[in-house]
C-alpha cells in the first residue's frame, strides 16, 4: 500500500510528501504525534525483519498488521498494489494557541492511530492532531481548528479524488456552492 504524509497548514493549504518519516531509536518506528510528550503521542512499530529493507529516510510502501493489540507496519516491495486505498499520515495545524481535530465518517474503518504534536513545550501555543488513516477515492476528512487563525478557515474538508490527489476546501465554500446549486434548481424558467 502506498504511504503518504499530508499537512493541512495554518493557512488552509496542503503539503504532501510521498512516504512516512521514521526513526530508528529507541526502536524502529513511525512517530504519530510526539511520543512521551503530549497526551497521545504514539509510535507505530516497524517489523524488525523489515527494517533492513528500508532505503533512505522515508518508508514509501507498507502494510499494517495487528500484533498483540498493537499495530506494526510491515514494509512491502515497491510493486505492491494499492487495492483501492492508501495510508495517510495527516497532521492538522491549529491556529495560534488553539487546537485541531480530525474527523472522519467511519472512525473504525479509517483511523489506525491518533496522536498530538505540541507547538511549545507545554502545548500553550497550539496542539495539532495527527492521525494515521486508510483512505479511498471519494473519502472526505474534516479538519476543525481553533485559535487565532488570522483569516484562515476554521473548518476545512480534505477530499480524495480517483487519482489519490488531495484537495483542501473551506467548509464555507462547500456550503455556499451547495446553496447556490439548490437555488438554481428551484428557479422556474
Amino acid at each position: 500500500m502506498q504511504l503518504t504524509s499530508l499537512v493541512v497548514t495554518r493557512d488552509g493549504g496542503i503539503k504532501e510528501e510521498r512516504g512516512f518519516p521514521f526513526e530508528r531509536t529507541p526502536l524502529p518506528h513511525v512517530p504519530v504525534g510526539i511520543p512521551n510528550r503530549g497526551k497521545t503521542g504514539r509510535r507505530l512499530a516497524i517489523g524488525k525483519h523489515f527494517i533492513s529493507e528500508i532505503r533512505g529516510e522515508r518508508i514509501e510502501q507498507g502494510s499494517f498488521k495487528l500484533i498483540e493489540n498493537d499495530v506494526t507496519l510491515l514494509v512491502e516491495p515497491q510493486e505492491s498494489e494499492a487495492n483501492g486505498r492508501i495510508a495517510v499520515l495527516l497532521k492538522a495545524e491549529s491556529g495560534f494557541r488553539g487546537t485541531s481535530e480530525i474527523d472522519v465518517e467511519d472512525e473504525k474503518k479509517t483511523v489506525i492511530l491518533r496522536g498530538e504534536v505540541w507547538d511549545s513545550e507545554n502545548g500553550t501555543l497550539g496542539v495539532n492532531e495527527v492521525a494515521l488513516m486508510i483512505v479511498r477515492p471519494g473519502d472526505q476528512i474534516t479538519i476543525n481548528r481553533t485559535g487565532r487563525l488570522y483569516g484562515a478557515p476554521e473548518k476545512i474538508v480534505v477530499s480524495v479524488d480517483n487519482d489519490y490527489a488531495f484537495k483542501a476546501t473551506p467548509l464555507e465554500v462547500i456550503k455556499a456552492k451547495a446553496a447556490a446549486e439548490k437555488d438554481e434548481e428551484g428557479k422556474v424558467l
